[in-house]
């Protein structure tokens, strides 16, 4: 029912980099057809194609994909006044890929409201998808929305790929990694030429109940223990968290 909605994406950086993301309009025409609008550049911190993810046992590494934006949620922020678009993607930095993510205020025009990064020098850090904690019951009332949760893998040659997750309230710090679900060993199956196919399905997404409180559900990869290699361990671990 709403008049409008939103897609954003990132640059196409090949093996180069880029400063913006594109935020797009949708609106409708009197026959109720969607129209896209044009693009609105959003100037971020530069970004390129992270490098794949080692990990231990195998010199098999898990690819953390190409800086596409991989999820993105719409919803009222009231620390801003304004609904904001809330997205991530993986991009090269710390060990060799970091999660970096984004709140886009909508109002007038699309304008950064915030960013940040997930890094460390130890870990490479990709797949990620981030929410708000929005609630709304489709009464015409909403609660919450300025805290949010990300979750994303990581993993180095000295730990397995693993779910985690970090959160952030209003204004505050980013909190400290906090692990969710650890594989059970390496991935190394028939899809590793030369890197090894990883999830790019993460999802985050409000629980729109405003008795569960502020609460973000979310899904991620993990997997069990390699076999001989012709077929995929791949597992999805679902999980709520408040931030």
């Amino acid at each position: 029912p709403s008049a409008h909605a939103w897609v954003v994406g990132s640059a196409d950086v090949g093996t180069g980099s880029a400063s913006f993301l594109s935020v797009f309009r949708v609106t409708k025409d009197a026959n109720g057809n969607p129209l896209l609008g044009p693009a609105t550049a959003i100037p971020v911190a530069p970004y390129s194609v992270p490098a794949s993810a080692p990990q231990p046992g195998t010199s098999a590494t898990l690819d953390t994909l190409d800086t596409r934006l991989e999820h993105a949620v719409a919803a009222y922020d009231p620390r801003i006044g304004q609904t904001a678009i809330w997205t991530a993607h993986a991009v090269f930095g710390g060990a060799g890929s970091e999660v970096r993510w984004y709140e886009i205020g909508t109002d007038g025009t699309p304008s950064l409201a915030q960013s940040g990064a997930v890094t460390s020098p130890d870990l490479y850090v990709w797949n990620a998808a981030v929410s708000p904690d929005r609630a709304n019951e489709g009464d015409g009332n909403a609660d919450f929305g300025s805290d949010m949760v990300v979750g994303f893998n990581t993993s180095s040659t000295t730990n397995y790929p693993a779910i985690q997750m970090v959160s952030k309230r209003g204004a505050d710090r980013q909190s400290n990694l906090v692990l969710v679900k650890e594989s059970l060993g390496p991935n190394v199956d028939n899809t590793c030429n030369p890197a090894c196919r990883w999830g790019d399905y993460s999802g985050a997404t409000p629980d729109p109940l405003v008795s569960s409180g502020g609460q973000v559900w979310l899904s991620g990869q993990w997997n069990n223990p390699a076999t001989d290699g012709s077929s995929v361990v791949w597992q999805t671990w679902d999980w709520a968290s408040k931030p």
